[in-house]
């Protein structure tokens, strides 16, 4: 399965032409291992699945977004409580004042008509009280005002229709949110699915990877039982030095030998990759 050329190279154009040729060549694998006695399932190429694959940070956005949103209505949720508490405390507060007994002392304002030597003390219609008694019966005064303008309020029916109205844009913006989670729901169970369907693929292909590796694994087998031990290493280390592939030096390694082999041509080409990594490194004061 490696394509090698009569003069020792690699060249999978040479050997089984263009992508089509390739494509053709892997069905015809692909049959000839289910005939052989292996369940392979054929993958399918993004042409005909029409398949759309999502970024990383796309899914996690997209998921993301209705978790937002709730925390964002949560949110605006807490601060309309917040507001109706502090007015409702406002109304008690100003229903306590009001419901305060009014028990104010006050004394009639007096003045003196007449002559200098006949002088008479006659009230002058005005009553006076003191300046704190005078400012709790103005803090009374501004509490029934405010009372008084809710009555008013509600007798009129406004507030009735105000309720109403909020409701009304509390359940459409409720409806418009529930639609839209919904969608999400949706949107988040498919790209669930389609994860899920991915896992799947990944894990057959993972199998039927494993499976090739063997299959190459025994085709060198049976290379190595065929030819001398210098000529398989030679054919090895050409493979490898096109490759540079640890898994493929798994898959040729068919002994205790070959794994000595690239063990030692490992260690020789230290050297040679530290100089080149001190060379592109250069050097610094």
């Amino acid at each position: 399965m490696v394509p090698i050329t009569t003069d020792g190279r690699l060249s999978a154009k040479e050997i089984i032409g263009n992508k089509k040729a390739l494509t053709e060549f892997q069905d015809r694998f692909n049959e000839y291992l289910n005939k052989s006695g292996y369940d392979l399932e054929r993958g399918l190429p993004k042409t005909l699945t029409k398949d759309k694959y999502e970024q990383v940070s796309q899914y996690k956005q997209k998921t993301e977004y209705h978790k937002q949103e709730y925390k964002h209505e949560s949110q605006k949720l807490d601060h309309i409580k917040q507001e109706n508490d502090k007015l409702n405390l406002e109304y008690q507060n100003a229903l306590k004042t009001l419901k305060k007994p009014l028990n104010v002392p006050y004394d009639f304002e007096m003045e003196k008509v007449g002559g200098l030597f006949n002088k008479e003390v006659h009230e002058t219609g005005n009553v006076v009280i003191s300046q704190d008694d005078f400012e709790s019966f103005k803090t009374q005064i501004k509490a029934a005002q405010s009372i008084s303008e809710d009555y008013q309020f509600v007798k009129s029916g406004r507030a009735l229709k105000d309720a109403e109205q909020k409701f009304r844009n509390s359940d459409d913006e409720l409806t418009e949110s529930k639609v839209e989670n919904e969608d999400l729901i949706d949107e988040f169970n498919d790209l669930a699915q389609r994860y899920n369907q991915l896992l799947d693929e990944n894990q057959k292909k993972d199998k039927e990877l494993s499976d090739s590796f063997k299959l190459f694994q025994n085709v060198f087998k049976i290379i190595k039982n065929v030819v001398k031990e210098d000529v398989y290493h030679k054919l090895i280390d050409h493979i490898d030095n096109r490759l540079e592939s640890s898994k493929m030096r798994e898959v040729m390694t068919v002994d205790n030998n070959d794994d000595v082999f690239f063990k030692q041509k490992h260690k020789a080409q230290e050297p040679e990759i530290i100089f080149e990594k001190d060379r592109n490194d250069g050097f610094t004061l």
